[in-house]
Protein backbone atom coordinates (compact mmCIF):
# COMPACT_ATOMS: atom_id res chain seq x y z
CA UNK A 1 0.00 0.00 0.00
CA UNK A 2 1.35 3.24 -0.95
CA UNK A 3 2.03 5.79 1.65
CA UNK A 4 -0.35 9.01 1.98
CA UNK A 5 1.75 12.12 1.34
CA UNK A 6 0.74 15.27 3.62
CA UNK A 7 -0.78 16.67 0.31
CA UNK A 8 -3.22 14.17 -0.02
CA UNK A 9 -3.92 13.90 4.40
CA UNK A 10 -4.40 17.65 4.16
CA UNK A 11 -7.01 17.36 1.06
CA UNK A 12 -8.71 14.85 3.17
CA UNK A 13 -8.71 16.85 6.32
CA UNK A 14 -10.76 19.62 4.33
CA UNK A 15 -13.14 17.76 1.84
CA UNK A 16 -14.46 15.51 4.04
CA UNK A 17 -13.80 14.98 8.34
CA UNK A 18 -13.39 18.96 8.54
CA UNK A 19 -15.51 20.43 5.31
CA UNK A 20 -16.72 24.05 6.19
CA UNK A 21 -14.20 23.81 8.89
CA UNK A 22 -10.75 23.74 8.17
CA UNK A 23 -9.55 26.78 6.01
CA UNK A 24 -5.93 26.54 4.73
CA UNK A 25 -5.90 30.42 4.79
CA UNK A 26 -7.34 30.83 8.75
CA UNK A 27 -5.50 27.09 9.98
CA UNK A 28 -2.00 25.79 10.55
CA UNK A 29 -1.01 22.02 10.00
CA UNK A 30 1.16 19.99 12.56
CA UNK A 31 2.01 16.20 12.81
CA UNK A 32 1.29 14.68 15.84
CA UNK A 33 2.38 11.77 18.12
CA UNK A 34 0.22 10.60 20.35
CA UNK A 35 1.93 8.21 22.92
CA UNK A 36 0.86 5.81 25.50
CA UNK A 37 3.28 3.42 27.32
CA UNK A 38 2.16 0.50 29.92
CA UNK A 39 2.74 -2.60 32.14
CA UNK A 40 1.05 -5.66 30.69
CA UNK A 41 -0.23 -6.83 34.03
CA UNK A 42 -2.84 -9.48 32.42
CA UNK A 43 -2.92 -11.83 29.50
CA UNK A 44 -6.31 -13.64 28.15
CA UNK A 45 -9.34 -11.35 26.68
CA UNK A 46 -8.97 -7.92 25.95
CA UNK A 47 -7.11 -5.42 28.39
CA UNK A 48 -7.49 -2.05 28.82
CA UNK A 49 -4.66 -0.22 27.90
CA UNK A 50 -5.30 3.15 29.08
CA UNK A 51 -8.10 4.01 31.32
CA UNK A 52 -9.60 6.70 34.26
CA UNK A 53 -6.10 6.43 36.04
CA UNK A 54 -4.51 7.24 32.79
CA UNK A 55 -2.38 10.58 33.31
CA UNK A 56 -0.82 12.53 31.21
CA UNK A 57 3.45 12.15 31.99
CA UNK A 58 6.36 13.18 29.47
CA UNK A 59 7.90 9.65 28.04
CA UNK A 60 4.97 7.78 29.09
CA UNK A 61 1.40 9.04 28.47
CA UNK A 62 -0.05 11.94 26.02
CA UNK A 63 -3.54 10.80 27.71
CA UNK A 64 -5.57 12.27 30.16
CA UNK A 65 -7.51 9.24 31.03
CA UNK A 66 -8.85 7.96 27.46
CA UNK A 67 -9.09 11.66 26.23
CA UNK A 68 -6.52 13.01 23.45
CA UNK A 69 -5.11 16.57 24.16
CA UNK A 70 -7.99 19.27 24.13
CA UNK A 71 -6.12 21.07 20.95
CA UNK A 72 -6.36 17.95 18.84
CA UNK A 73 -8.40 18.85 15.85
CA UNK A 74 -7.16 16.53 13.09
CA UNK A 75 -6.95 12.59 11.56
CA UNK A 76 -5.22 10.19 12.95
CA UNK A 77 -3.43 7.67 10.04
CA UNK A 78 -1.07 5.22 11.66
CA UNK A 79 0.65 3.50 14.79
CA UNK A 80 3.57 1.85 15.82
CA UNK A 81 3.92 -0.80 18.43
CA UNK A 82 7.03 -1.35 20.54
CA UNK A 83 7.61 -3.66 23.21
CA UNK A 84 10.03 -3.63 26.15
CA UNK A 85 10.99 -5.58 29.13
CA UNK A 86 13.19 -5.42 32.68
CA UNK A 87 14.39 -7.96 34.71
CA UNK A 88 12.37 -8.81 37.87
CA UNK A 89 15.55 -9.23 39.62
CA UNK A 90 16.27 -6.30 42.03
CA UNK A 91 12.91 -5.00 40.64
CA UNK A 92 10.36 -6.27 43.07
CA UNK A 93 7.78 -3.78 42.99
CA UNK A 94 6.61 -3.09 39.29
CA UNK A 95 4.73 -0.10 40.24
CA UNK A 96 7.77 1.86 40.40
CA UNK A 97 8.85 0.81 37.22
CA UNK A 98 8.46 4.22 34.52
CA UNK A 99 8.01 3.05 31.67
CA UNK A 100 10.01 5.96 30.45
CA UNK A 101 12.96 4.39 31.73
CA UNK A 102 12.26 0.76 29.19
CA UNK A 103 14.19 -0.02 26.18
CA UNK A 104 11.36 -0.52 23.99
CA UNK A 105 11.65 -2.50 20.58
CA UNK A 106 9.75 -2.66 17.66
CA UNK A 107 11.57 -5.86 15.82
CA UNK A 108 9.48 -9.00 15.49
CA UNK A 109 11.89 -10.91 16.91
CA UNK A 110 12.34 -9.29 20.36
CA UNK A 111 8.37 -10.00 20.98
CA UNK A 112 6.95 -12.94 22.39
CA UNK A 113 4.86 -15.08 20.00
CA UNK A 114 1.50 -14.82 21.94
CA UNK A 115 1.71 -10.77 21.67
CA UNK A 116 2.71 -10.96 18.09
CA UNK A 117 -0.24 -12.91 17.04
CA UNK A 118 -2.78 -10.72 19.90
CA UNK A 119 -4.45 -7.78 18.34
CA UNK A 120 -4.42 -4.02 19.20
CA UNK A 121 -8.03 -2.16 19.02
CA UNK A 122 -8.81 1.64 19.00
CA UNK A 123 -11.75 2.51 20.10
CA UNK A 124 -13.31 6.41 19.06
CA UNK A 125 -16.01 7.69 21.38
CA UNK A 126 -16.66 3.93 21.96
CA UNK A 127 -17.27 2.69 18.54
CA UNK A 128 -14.52 0.42 16.87
CA UNK A 129 -11.74 2.59 14.52
CA UNK A 130 -9.28 -0.09 14.15
CA UNK A 131 -8.46 -3.54 15.14
CA UNK A 132 -5.38 -5.02 14.06
CA UNK A 133 -2.75 -7.66 15.06
CA UNK A 134 0.17 -6.79 16.57
CA UNK A 135 2.18 -9.01 13.74
CA UNK A 136 1.48 -6.18 11.61
CA UNK A 137 3.04 -3.42 12.81
CA UNK A 138 6.43 -4.84 13.14
CA UNK A 139 9.75 -4.96 11.62
CA UNK A 140 11.74 -7.24 10.39
CA UNK A 141 15.11 -5.00 11.59
CA UNK A 142 16.24 -2.95 13.40
CA UNK A 143 15.17 0.94 11.50
CA UNK A 144 17.53 3.90 11.62
CA UNK A 145 14.70 6.18 10.59
CA UNK A 146 11.98 7.67 13.08
CA UNK A 147 8.94 5.67 13.78
CA UNK A 148 6.91 7.76 11.64
CA UNK A 149 8.73 6.48 8.63
CA UNK A 150 8.20 3.06 8.97
CA UNK A 151 4.52 3.31 11.30
CA UNK A 152 1.47 1.21 9.90
CA UNK A 153 -0.43 3.82 8.21
CA UNK A 154 -3.90 2.54 8.22
CA UNK A 155 -6.31 1.99 5.25
CA UNK A 156 -8.92 4.75 6.49
CA UNK A 157 -8.18 7.77 8.87
CA UNK A 158 -10.20 7.86 12.05
CA UNK A 159 -11.57 11.76 12.80
CA UNK A 160 -10.48 13.12 16.45
CA UNK A 161 -11.66 16.37 18.13
CA UNK A 162 -9.84 17.63 20.95
CA UNK A 163 -10.71 15.68 24.67
CA UNK A 164 -12.44 13.27 22.33
CA UNK A 165 -12.41 9.41 24.11
CA UNK A 166 -9.78 7.04 22.34
CA UNK A 167 -9.79 3.72 24.19
CA UNK A 168 -6.50 1.32 23.71
CA UNK A 169 -6.57 -2.12 23.94
CA UNK A 170 -4.56 -5.40 24.01
CA UNK A 171 -7.15 -8.04 22.94
CA UNK A 172 -4.65 -10.92 23.67
CA UNK A 173 -4.21 -14.48 22.43
CA UNK A 174 -5.95 -17.82 23.99
CA UNK A 175 -2.98 -19.41 26.47
CA UNK A 176 -0.69 -16.87 26.51
CA UNK A 177 1.29 -16.44 29.75
CA UNK A 178 3.52 -13.22 31.41
CA UNK A 179 7.42 -14.14 31.08
CA UNK A 180 8.32 -15.58 35.07
CA UNK A 181 11.66 -13.71 34.83
CA UNK A 182 10.69 -9.88 33.76
CA UNK A 183 8.42 -7.55 33.94
CA UNK A 184 6.80 -7.01 30.30
CA UNK A 185 5.86 -3.60 28.71
CA UNK A 186 3.84 -2.44 25.19
CA UNK A 187 4.00 0.93 24.03
CA UNK A 188 1.71 2.70 21.46
CA UNK A 189 2.44 5.71 19.20
CA UNK A 190 0.15 7.05 17.20
CA UNK A 191 0.36 9.19 14.59
CA UNK A 192 -1.64 12.02 13.29
CA UNK A 193 -2.24 15.32 11.58
CA UNK A 194 -3.87 18.04 13.55
CA UNK A 195 -4.55 21.98 12.50
CA UNK A 196 -5.58 24.96 14.96
CA UNK A 197 -5.93 28.52 14.25
CA UNK A 198 -3.50 30.99 12.73
CA UNK A 199 -1.81 33.58 15.25
CA UNK A 200 -2.50 37.30 13.84
CA UNK A 201 -0.26 39.44 14.90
Amino acid sequence: MSRKNTKDLVAVLGNVYFKGVYDSAKHFIQEVALLHSTRISAVGGEQRLNDANTSVEVGVSDFNGTQVPSDFRGLIRGLAVRYGKLTKTNNPDPTAISPATINFSSKRSDFPAWLRNSEIVIKASGVEAMRMRVEEFLTAADKDEVPSEWAKEFEKTIKVTGGQDIELYLNTAKGATLDADNWEFIQLVIYGLKFGDRKTM
